[in-house]
Order: C-alpha cells, then structure tokens, then sequence
C-alpha cells in the first residue's frame, strides 16, 4: 500500500510511505523497489541526514554503464573524536576487504540501478539484519561494479553504537561480513531494534 505524503497543485509530490506487512529491514527495501518510479534507487535509514552534495554521487552511476551500485561510510555526528577516528579506520579496512575479500555497501547508505537489482532477483528477504547489506553486495557483484566512495558519506546515528558498545558492534559487523563473503550466509541471526524512545524489541 503506497501513500502520498503530499499533493502540491493537485500533482502529487515529495515522499510516499509504502506499508509492508512483513518486519525486518530487508522486506522494507524490496517493498520500495516495488513501489520505486524510476532508475535510480537511493538505499537511506531513517536515522540519517544527508549532506547537501550527497545526491551528486548519482553521476557515478547515471555516467559508467559499468557501476552499478554506489556506497560509502557513516559520520557518528554524536560521538567523540576518537570514536570518529576508529570508525574512520574501520570503513578504510572495509575499503581493502571490499577488494581483497568480497564486495560490500554499507545498508544505510547506498544507491543502486534498478536494472542490477532486477537482474539478481531483488533483496534477500530471508536475511533479517545483519549481513543483508554484504549479500546484496556479493550478488550485485556478479552483473557489474560495487563503488565504495569514501566522499558518499552521510550523517548517522549512532544510537547502536551507544547501546551495544563500539567494539562489540564493530566485531558483529565484520564476522558477519566475513561468514557472508566466505560462507554465503550471516551468523547473527538475532538482533536489536534500537529505537531513539526507548523501544526496542528483539527478534
């Protein structure tokens, strides 16, 4: 079920909510690519803000036939300097395994050509959370380029990092990188929404 959020002169315009029945980040996404108009489509959690030259990155894929999907890190506006230097190195070491090991994106801060997507047969919808990001990645790497950007950065929050703790969440995300890439399937199966009121409800 698709809603405009807004009419302007009786055309209607801006963001529409699409309603999915099923929970779990993975059938949002493909519930959007089914309701998406257009070519292009732009991958942004709900808690992040967009730097106003974010959206230039789309040339990158409106201009190489070749790249078919775009990617880059997270700026945790909320944390400290040092947590801002760790989670730099971090996204540099993914740069290397994005290389070195297997294609990645990072799952709130992506865009893709509709085409691609296509062409793989969608989101995995069997994943819930954790590693949904590298598999999309691994399989979209099969019909063109992954670009990870480092200029594609993007606010975020970093209410996860502050509930599980950085180390604990920064190992959660590798070893579900590495079982993706090398195994084809998440360890992590279980995970926590952390909701900014509080709420979270574990699946």
């Amino acid at each position: 079920h698709v809603t405009v959020v807004e009419k302007i002169g009786g055309i209607e315009r801006g963001a529409r909510v699409v309603k999915c029945g099923a929970k779990g980040v993975t059938h949002a996404r493909q519930a959007g690519a089914d309701a998406a108009a257009y070519d292009i489509h732009a991958y942004i959690d709900a808690d992040n803000t967009l730097p106003e030259f974010w959206l230039d990155n789309v040339w990158l894929l409106l201009l190489q036939p070749s790249v078919i999907a775009i990617s880059g890190p997270p700026m945790f506006y909320e944390e400290s300097s040092l947590v801002l230097v760790l989670a730099a190195l971090f996204f540099q070491a993914q740069r290397v395994a994005h290389h070195v090991i297997g294609a990645s994106l990072q799952g709130g801060n992506f865009m893709l050509k509709r085409s691609a997507l296509q062409a793989i047969g969608g989101h995995s919808t069997h994943i819930e959370f954790f590693g949904e990001d590298t598999d999309l990645a691994k399989r979209l790497s099969k019909v063109g380029k992954v670009r990870v950007i480092p200029a594609m950065w993007i606010y975020s929050s970093s209410r996860r990092l502050q509930s599980q703790g950085v180390v604990r969440t920064a190992w959660k995300y590798t070893l579900n990188y590495l079982a993706v890439s090398l195994l084809g399937r998440p360890i992590t199966v279980k995970y926590v929404d952390i909701r900014p009121e509080g709420d979270r409800h574990v699946q």
